[in-house]
């Protein structure tokens, strides 16, 4: 995903109340394997995967929340 087109693309989210607080996607898929454990536990997850589109969703719901903002 990260080469894909150049791997031109970029979305972060930054949050400032007193500090600033930045989660970026990129960091996110370069963390993450590519696997899918089918857990919703995991940083990233396949929404739909295919020829035509592929979709991830990225939270972290992880033990050691490395990119959460709160």
């Amino acid at each position: 995903m990260l080469n894909y087109n150049g791997g031109s693309w970029g979305a972060a989210i930054e949050v400032t109340n007193g500090s600033a607080l930045r989660a970026d996607a990129r960091s996110m898929l370069s963390a993450w394997s590519g696997q899918d454990d089918g857990s919703h536990v995991q940083r990233v997850r396949y929404w739909l995967k295919g020829p035509v589109v592929t979709q991830v969703i990225m939270e972290d719901r992880s033990p050691d929340p490395q990119f959460d903002l709160g």
